[in-house]
């Protein structure tokens, strides 16, 4: 095998609806870097961005008594952090998506409606 090409990234910690990323991991071929592995997009959390979450979430719960903030304005600010690589991230599946996007609406200019 010369290299392996999956649409998406599933080779993060999370398993998955099909666990791949332990497949991947885990297969004699592909392990250790023997063969690489092509990715169209990627779409795992950047762990820098999971810890600064983190902490944002912990400090405002810390001050939420004073702050008078609810659990879901906390949540809503949480939300909003994002780093350079996941701002990055979320750019190319905007990309991917609008090109998918594209390609389904020319094709249904040449389908047939139902009679």
């Amino acid at each position: 095998m010369a290299g392996l090409y999956t649409e998406r990234e599933p080779c993060g910690s999370g398993q998955g609806h099909a666990d791949c990323s332990t497949r991947l991991r885990t297969h004699p071929e592909l392990k250790d870097g023997k063969v690489p592995v092509y990715y169209s997009i990627t779409y795992r959390t950047d762990p820098d961005g999971v810890a600064k979450r983190d902490a944002e979430r912990a400090k405002l719960k810390g001050k939420q008594e004073q702050s008078g903030l609810t659990d879901q304005q906390i949540a809503n600010r949480v939300k909003k952090i994002r780093t350079e690589n996941e701002k990055e991230m979320q750019a190319e599946m905007d990309r991917h998506l609008a090109a998918i996007g594209s390609v389904w609406a020319k094709a249904m200019l040449h389908l047939d409606p139902p009679q």
